[in-house]
């Protein structure tokens, strides 16, 4: 039981992401990025408090808020603000697949700034996620991509985005390894 409530969970976790897309596409209809971000983030802040509370986790350690608040605002913040702004000229559809190559990314960062292994089914696995991220974005039209014909100030914003999320995640394994070693 306890595993098919982790999978549950797992599922929701992807369905709630995958469709924060579309949904911040409607909602920048009305509202502009930093206030969809302000309320989206407050909601978030004032859940994860109460959980917090609720399950007694220790604060935490002063000399780690520095690196942790700059964690939170490259990972969280300015990842977020760069997909709502990306996401006023990009449709949805593209932003997720474009999104979908941060664990390239993150292979790649990983091997360059951690020294992990790069197996060759991880560098199958880069190679396919770039080419297919790179015919979303250019529609098929590959001379258009290489000519520089494809892609609005919105693509480029995404695709910061999902570079941003990668170190995000490289330097956070990190902050939180030490994190952990002190609790």
């Amino acid at each position: 039981m306890r595993r098919f409530n982790t999978y549950c969970g797992l599922a929701l976790a992807v369905i709630f992401w995958g469709s924060s897309f579309v949904a911040t596409k409607i909602v920048l209809r009305e509202l502009n990025p930093a206030t969809i971000i302000t309320v989206r983030f407050g909601m978030g802040v004032l859940v994860l408090t109460i959980a917090s509370y609720r399950k007694g986790f220790r604060p935490i350690r002063r000399e780690a808020l520095p690196r942790l608040a700059l964690l939170g605002f490259l990972g969280i913040t300015f990842h977020a603000w760069l997909q709502a702004t990306g996401l006023k000229t990009v449709a949805a559809t593209v932003t997720a697949w474009v999104v979908a190559t941060i664990p390239v990314f993150v292979a790649l960062l990983g091997w360059i700034i951690l020294g992990e292994r790069l197996a060759l089914l991880r560098v199958v696995g880069i190679v396919s996620a770039a080419l297919g991220a790179v015919t979303v974005v250019s529609g098929g039209d590959l001379r258009a991509l290489l000519s520089g014909q494809v892609g609005t100030v919105g693509d480029i914003l995404i695709g910061i985005s999902a570079l941003n999320w990668a170190f995000f995640t490289v330097f956070s394994k990190h902050v939180l390894k030490t994190e952990a070693h002190h609790r």
